[in-house]
């Protein structure tokens, strides 16, 4: 019997392109499509650009491929008051249709160490509607900043313990007020209004107290922002909730600068693992490690900014 050689090759060699196309047209569907970062624009203080918080969250996305491109506009010492009359933050909300716009008070604004905490609210609202009007496709992030160090002067248990401080009580004295004191560099001034070898004034009783009271007027503000629109995602980075949980759990990590108020590189990327888990609903664990932060602590830090957010879902990107 005679068989067509040619033929039967020119079939297997059909039928093998045909398995390649298939394998490619299934290759091509399940390949991930491109992920195209979003914009975030942060206002804030010596809070924000302490170790470059914005750069830290940029670098912290990246590695989890989930690319978020961070830019600041931040003044020591200042907060929404001071955003809101310069000319600078208009142009930077009108400059993009940004994803997210982060907000971040004075570290004293929602307290009572403020003067009057109603100015937090009403320049909270301010600051919402001007997002509306100048970047109205935007989701919006309240910075929720942290308690200073339980050794801080502004505290009446930290003064307790250093003997030869002479001491004021806020009934005597009139507590700084955000803005007050002029800030150096990309520094707020000393919550307590103390100088070198002057009378301190106590704020708190102690960080529960002060942790208390900037936790409480973070959430009444997202309560009134997003109930203007539903709409429009309000949402709160939590991140002084993770320094007090970590200053509790894990007091080997020491998230303090030297004033004992500004972050460490430790608290300056535990702020930036909660706020990258609260922009993208995606867990932190795993991301890059900044440098200057220890490998192993950096693991505890990732881990409790993941249970702080609760990030173990859909990620919940911008609404459009």
């Amino acid at each position: 019997m005679n068989v067509n050689m040619r033929g039967f090759s020119d079939c297997r060699c059909f039928k093998a392109v045909a398995v390649a196309a298939a394998f490619a047209i299934v290759a091509a569907v399940a390949a991930p499509l491109p992920v195209f970062a979003e914009d975030v624009l942060f206002f804030g203080n010596s809070f924000t650009s302490s170790n470059n918080i914005p750069q830290m969250v940029q670098e912290i996305s990246a590695s989890k491929n989930k690319p978020l491109t961070t830019t600041r506009v931040t003044k020591g010492g200042q907060g929404f008051s001071y955003h809101l009359l310069k000319p600078a933050t208009d142009e930077a909300l009108k400059s993009k249709p940004w994803a997210w716009i982060i907000l971040q008070d004075h570290s004293l604004g929602a307290t009572t160490a403020a003067g009057n905490r109603g100015d937090f609210i009403t320049n909270g609202q301010k600051f919402y509607e001007r997002i509306v009007a100048e970047s109205p496709t935007a989701s919006i992030v309240l910075y929720e900043t942290w308690a200073l160090s339980a050794k801080h002067a502004s505290f009446k248990s930290a003064v307790a313990l250093a003997p030869g401080n002479p001491v004021t009580t806020p009934s005597a004295a009139t507590p700084s007020k955000p803005g007050d004191a002029k800030a150096d560099m990309e520094d707020e001034e000393d919550p307590s209004g103390a100088k070198k070898g002057s009378v301190k004034t106590v704020l708190f009783a102690d960080p529960a107290e002060m942790y208390g009271q900037i936790h409480a007027k973070y959430g009444e503000l997202q309560v009134i922002l997003q109930a203007k629109d539903p709409r429009r995602k309000v949402v709160i980075a939590p991140v002084g909730t993770a320094f007090a949980k970590c200053v509790k759990e894990h007091p080997e990590i020491d998230l303090y600068g030297k004033d004992l108020k500004h972050p460490s590189f430790e608290g300056s990327y535990l702020s930036a693992l909660v706020i990258y888990a609260t922009i993208t609903g995606d867990s932190p664990v795993g991301a890059v490690v900044t440098k200057k932060v220890n490998p192993d602590r950096a693991r505890v830090l990732q881990q409790l900014a993941a249970d702080i957010t609760n990030t173990h879902g859909t990620p919940a990107r911008a609404v459009r």
